[in-house]
């Protein structure tokens, strides 16, 4: 809140805020007469200016077996080892997928279909890499053995910074103290790595194809493209799940059903003191693809119950793994698919059950007719 007294008419007030670099702010102006009537102006949406800080991407090459993802504890560590080094803040210093020193990676935790997602991403821009190792593997007798494993950190520039100048987060990140900041942390098991660090260039980016769904078994596809490398986040809405799991009971069970949900989730939102918004990210089932400047199309699978229709939407940022603050956004889609429907199991015929039937009572009747003339 910022007061401004004005003392003559037609007088121009300023008021200057701290603000977040090229954060979106909702101002509006008030005005309060000397006879104390009080105006508000229309709302205005205003954008911050840039503080020209741009992420830096901190590459630690290592020669020994480790994983970004199996191993998300051990760099999570890192990233707090390289923020105390940078001192700034944990928040800023991130692994690929989000997460912080103190704060687990929220592409990883409890989101596994995220990991395949990022796999079928990949699977189409490596296909042919892959196809031309198997041939030369075919006729070579040498094998190719992995001899080195990358982890990436990213260092968020200081967002209300007056003025950032990344170029001096790349010469501290290749200073001997930041690997001997991460040495602290994984040489012991993994060795000393190999460190890179340089600035990353986000490129505006849209919708050159638009996502549109398709049918799979116990699941959807949604693919596209985009005009420049970035990110792809998809998610379903965990509701529409649930229906369509209630849908597939009974009636009487998924009345049950719905009323146990409701009460469970009354009683949540009554826990937690806070009021549940339709489109909170809670609600969804999130997956990310990485598009690449060599292939900038994307699959992205998300599952479901058969025969369910899921509402999804999909968004795409510039190359900034936090797509809360990447510098572009595509603007959002959504759409509504289904999935393949259950298969029914296989019947025998009536047709055949009748004539097997009708072929016993005729045998039947048969012997009877000879016992009688026998007889007779």
């Amino acid at each position: 809140m910022c007061m401004v007294a004005v003392t003559a008419e037609g007088a121009k007030s300023t008021c200057k805020f701290e603000a977040e670099s090229r954060g979106a702010y909702n101002v509006t102006l008030y005005c309060r007469t000397i006879e104390n009537w009080f105006y508000a102006s229309a709302v205005t949406a205003v954008t911050a200016p840039d503080n020209g800080g741009v992420p830096v991407e901190l590459t630690l090459t290592y020669a020994k077996a480790i994983d970004a993802k199996k191993d998300n504890a051990v760099v999570l560590n890192v990233c707090g080892a390289m923020a105390e080094y940078l001192q700034v803040p944990y928040d800023r210093v991130q692994d690929e997928f989000g997460g912080s020193f103190g704060k687990a990676s929220p592409m990883l935790a409890g989101r596994r279909m995220l990991q395949s997602a990022e796999a079928s991403a990949s699977a189409e821009a490596s296909a042919s890499a892959e196809a031309s190792a198997s041939a030369s593997a075919s006729n070579s007798t040498n094998v190719t053995v992995q001899t080195e494993w990358k982890v990436s950190l990213y260092v968020q520039p200081d967002p209300r910074a007056a003025a950032v100048d990344s170029s001096t987060t790349v010469a501290s990140l290749q200073a001997d103290g930041a690997l001997a900041a991460v040495n602290a942390i994984t040489s012991k098991t993994y060795g000393a790595p190999t460190v890179a660090a340089a600035t990353i260039a986000e490129a505006a980016v849209a919708w050159d194809a638009k996502p549109t769904g398709a049918s799979a078994d116990k699941a959807i596809t949604i693919s596209g493209s985009m005009t420049a490398a970035g990110y792809v986040y998809c998610g379903s809405k965990k509701a529409r799940l649930l229906q369509s799991a209630e849908a597939s009971a009974s009636a009487s069970a998924e009345a049950s059903t719905s009323a146990s949900a409701s009460a469970e989730a009354s009683a949540s939102a009554s826990a937690s003191g806070n009021d549940t918004k339709a489109d909170s990210k809670d609600d969804w089932n999130m997956a990310r693809a990485k598009v690449t400047a060599t292939n900038l199309k994307f699959s992205i699978t998300l599952a479901g119950a058969e025969g369910a229709s899921l509402d999804w939407m999909c968004m795409g940022t510039s190359m900034n793994p936090n797509h809360e603050v990447a510098r572009f956004k595509t603007a959002e889609v959504t759409g509504q698919t289904s999935t393949n429907p259950k298969k029914s199991a296989p019947v025998s015929s009536g047709s055949e059950a009748s004539s097997d039937s009708a072929l016993m009572t005729s045998l039947f009747a048969a012997i009877i007719m000879m016992v009688a003339v026998f007889f007779y």
